[in-house]
């Protein structure tokens, strides 16, 4: 017999008695909650011990078990670790309310998994490959949206080190609206003319300042078409969440390092195959626990390449940009490496409900995929070929 599976995605509750709602009536052998973010669903049960967490979410399991139904919960971190969020948590960084949801999701006997490649098939959705084959005269690119602690510190050091002048940063708040101890600069915001190849103004996801024009976060302006390196502040100093942020820098053959999470770059070259621009910068920042000291040591990389030749650079990078283009567009196409459920959507094995839009899960399903495989493949080598053009 096939299973009649339900997808839920997050826009489809509002709170976490309307998932108890959906657990007590409903026609389906198996419930899939599609959750692109990074953690358990905090929002939903915000002020809660860590022990009510826990409880909730047993709750909601033992009431599709009552039913011989099963819950799974899919996120898009690549993967949880509670022990090493909490030694982040005592150097200084991340939010307990996080580390304690992540714990409490993982004790209970919801059937989590991770999709890490989640913001991939949503950075191809929004993207084409960029133009990148502009000389190069700009360090480093750093665009921040959300003030989050690990940004706030990096910033405050590309101040100190006087980097603001070397490299194209965004930033939105002034300091009386972060709650952050800024030793080195007084926060100031700062804009990009943001040309980017969209207009359509559907996708727009944020304001550059408040109440001024909208600009789309999940493409490169036109400004980044002279920077070397992408500084990506990932979302989470907690867990290993890969958004569009790092994709479309793989997607675009961009040399980037990633400041989020201890060991986030190593997660990216060890568990989904990635290759480190390690030829050009090192990435011993990468593991260091104390936020503070992370940001520093990145910052001493960036000075080490100020005063060297860019296009020289950037030629050295193009054999790991095109291998990383493939191992990009190789997670996106083989089936194998994706949620077991959603592979077999995708080959016609399983009948499903899916409810929901702009999340990349629609193209898995097995009258779209075919299609969607094909558009892949064409976008892979383009951004193969833009990575043998000359730089002008």
């Amino acid at each position: 017999m096939i299973r009649k599976t339900r997808l839920i995605l997050r826009e489809e509750y509002s709170s976490f008695e309307s998932l108890l709602e959906l657990a007590r009536n409903h026609e389906y052998t198996e419930f899939w909650i599609c959750q692109p973010e990074e953690h358990a669903p905090f929002h939903c049960l915000t002020g809660l011990s860590h022990e009510d967490v826990l409880k909730e979410y047993n709750h909601l399991a033992d009431l599709m078990e009552a039913n011989n139904n099963e819950l799974n919960w899919m996120f898009g971190s690549t993967h949880w670790d509670p022990d090493m969020s909490q030694k982040i948590a005592d150097c200084g960084g991340g939010f307990s309310g996080d580390i304690s949801n992540i714990a409490a999701i993982n004790a209970s006997k919801i059937n989590v998994h991770h999709y890490s490649a989640r913001f991939a098939s949503y950075t191809v959705n929004y993207n084409m490959p960029e133009d990148n084959n502009i000389s190069k005269s700009i360090l480093f690119s750093s665009l921040m949206r959300g003030a989050w602690e690990h940004r706030c510190m990096l910033i405050d050091k590309f101040f100190k080190y006087n980097l603001l002048d070397k490299g194209i940063v965004t930033w939105q708040y002034l300091a009386d609206e972060v709650n952050f101890n800024w030793k080195h600069w007084t926060p100031e915001r700062l804009i990009l003319d943001m040309k980017v190849n969209q207009t359509d103004t559907s996708m727009n996801i944020f304001t550059n300042v408040k109440d001024e024009s909208p600009i789309n976060i999940s493409v490169y302006p036109k400004e980044i078409d002279n920077v070397l390196l992408d500084v990506v502040v990932e979302s989470s100093l907690v867990s290993s969440f890969i958004t569009e942020k790092t994709f479309k820098a793989l997607f675009n053959g961009m040399p980037f390092v990633v400041f989020g999470r201890v060991n986030q770059n190593a997660i990216l070259r060890d568990r989904m195959g990635f290759k480190l621009y390690d030829n050009i910068i090192s990435y011993d920042f990468d593991s260091v626990f104390d936020l503070e000291t992370r940001a520093e040591m990145l910052c001493q990389e960036l000075l080490k390449l100020e005063d060297q030749d860019y296009n020289q650079l950037w030629e050295q990078t193009r054999d790991i940009a095109r291998f990383n283009i493939n191992r990009f567009f190789d997670i996106l196409l083989n089936l194998d490496l994706m949620p077991d459920r959603f592979a077999e959507i995708a080959r016609g094995d399983i009948d499903f409900d899916f409810v929901g839009k702009h999340t990349g899960y629609e193209n898995y399903t097995a009258s779209a995929y075919p299609q969607y495989a094909e558009e892949l493949k064409n976008l892979r080598q383009k951004s193969i070929d833009k990575t043998y053009q000359p730089l002008q």
